[in-house]
């Protein structure tokens, strides 16, 4: 490889991170939308849009992939909750969806994951704190086992439910990661 062309990709390199580091800087919460039933106020110490950034972190970190070394951006449809003592158990369908830039410097859509989530946590002066949690990607049966009856009949997939993350999601993601979008 010539040197020419070494310098070039290094310069490639060195300027999509670059561009990585200023769209994340530039992050700010875009509040998503909710369901119906997203809030139904038992929270106690900790607020609803304070848990949703905490939630939605939390499956950006351990749920989204990242195929294409972009950035994962997670949503969620929070069934309910359960509360039997100090801790809470979140039941929720989450999606993820990876964007990245292509060498166009097009923004393109990579991996996406979809599915039912429980998320096991408590309350640590008024932070939510996810101590464990389980993924259904492929296994409905162990949904249908874990998840409350109650809940059952939506843990089929739901076009409007999937078009309306993938919305919210892609809202976020022009706003983080367009010129001229953001703040």
């Amino acid at each position: 490889m010539s040197k020419k062309i070494l310098i070039v990709i290094i310069v490639l390199v060195v300027m999509l991170a670059a561009g990585f580091l200023i769209a994340q800087s530039r992050f700010e919460q875009v509040e998503r939308p909710t369901s119906e039933d997203s809030d139904n106020g038992s929270d106690g110490q900790v607020a609803a849009s304070v848990r949703d950034r905490q939630i939605r972190d939390y499956l950006v970190e351990n749920y989204g992939q990242a195929d294409f070394q972009g950035r994962v951006y997670c949503d969620y449809d929070l069934f309910g909750q359960e509360e039997p003592s100090d801790s809470v158990t979140y039941y929720l369908w989450a999606l993820c969806q990876e964007y990245y830039f292509d060498q166009a410097s097009e923004l393109k859509k990579g991996a996406q994951v979809s599915g039912p989530v429980i998320l096991e946590t408590e309350i640590v002066d008024g932070h939510l704190i996810i101590w464990s949690h389980q993924f259904f990607i492929d296994d409905p049966e162990g949904a249908y086992a874990r998840f409350p009856e109650d809940y059952h009949q939506r843990l089929g997939l739901e076009t409007e439910r999937t078009s309306r993350l993938e919305r919210s999601i892609n809202n976020r993601a022009e706003v983080d990661l367009l010129p001229g979008m953001g703040k």
